[in-house]
């Protein structure tokens, strides 16, 4: 029996917290319930390029995996290369499947990546 519980992690530099990920049981209702999801994650500006961001990301993928999701979702804006880009580097691909989102008084568009767990590959 997969862990569908919700969790919320901390990364904490010298005391101080810099990141944080959240993460459990895919939302999306178009998907199976053997998907885990990364709802957020954020780092500091000022710790990145140190290795943290794919060190928390790493622990994510690792705890989803755990608990026995065969793959794992994220949603990105549209228009944040930068977070694509680190992504499609952790094994993440654009999977096609879009969505408005309202934040503030602007309409952005996000986008939904998917990473197949290595332990599950078909060979």
């Amino acid at each position: 029996m997969k862990n569908r519980e919700k969790e919320n992690a901390v990364l904490i530099v010298d005391k101080e917290i810099v990141g944080f990920i959240a993460l459990g049981e895919c939302r999306d209702e178009d998907l199976d319930n053997y998907i885990g999801e990364i709802y957020a994650i954020y780092l500091l500006p000022s710790y990145w390029r140190k290795g943290l961001g794919s060190s928390l990301l790493e622990w994510g993928i690792k705890e989803l995996e755990n608990r026995g999701y065969e793959e794992i979702t994220l949603w990105v804006l549209e228009d944040n290369e930068e977070s694509k880009n680190f992504y499609e580097s952790k094994g993440f691909k654009e999977e096609g499947k879009r969505e408005k989102i309202k934040i503030g008084d602007k309409y952005l568009e996000k986008v939904r990546y998917k990473k197949i767990l290595d332990k599950h590959l078909k060979i």
